[in-house]
């Protein structure tokens, strides 16, 4: 059985990892920062969390913002886990 979370722990959530990528991207440039495919790899991590926190906001909350692109977060997240290969 799935666990039921707090709308507001998904936001959290997705505050949070738009944060750290924002803090491991800082002051670089992307040919830069893809020298290091440690940092690389913490943001594409970051990206699957925001995406999949974005999956459990329900629709209620999603209309209510649209402003905010939420199939694009959740369609990222999809891109990552299921073509990781076409990923640059």
């Amino acid at each position: 059985m799935s666990e039921i979370r707090d709308p507001r722990i998904f936001l959290e959530d997705m505050l949070t990892s738009a944060e750290k990528i924002a803090s491991y991207a800082q002051g670089t440039t992307p040919d830069e920062l893809f020298k290091h495919q440690a940092i690389v790899d913490a943001i594409l991590y970051n990206l699957l969390v925001l995406g999949e926190a974005a999956k459990g906001i329900p629709q209620e909350i999603r209309t209510a913002n649209p402003e905010i692109s939420w199939r694009s977060i959740t369609g990222m997240r999809d891109k990552i886990i299921h073509q990781y290969w076409g990923i640059s």
